[in-house]
């Protein structure tokens, strides 16, 4: 049985000024920056104190509960809910899907 191959190349996004492509152009429009003093780990350590921190990012609101989230990072839950976004727009949401990621940075 011969497998066909699909290449997405839509977008998705969760970064520290927005969870989604229009709310990220939106905040790119306004001139919004996301940089911030870090709160998520002690930065007392460190030289810097600030940087772009994903704030108020709730996985579960975005991520399907068919997903179990006990053995995903808090990297691995944003990398999958852009994903989900990417698929969402390209009309992938009702289907059953194996899918693999790469994204860069």
């Amino acid at each position: 049985m011969k497998q066909n191959r699909v290449v997405d190349t839509g977008l998705g996004t969760v970064n520290s000024v927005a969870r989604s492509v229009p709310e990220f152009f939106r905040a790119l429009q306004a001139g919004q920056c996301g940089i911030c003093p870090v709160t998520i780990f002690d930065t007392a350590e460190y030289r810097t104190h600030n940087g772009g921190q994903v704030q108020q990012f709730a996985p579960r609101e975005m991520i399907p509960s068919r997903f179990s989230l006990k053995r995903m990072s808090r990297a691995d839950c944003m990398a999958m809910a852009a994903t989900i976004e990417t698929l969402t727009m390209q009309g992938f949401s009702r289907c059953r899907i194996h899918c693999g990621a790469r994204w860069a940075s």
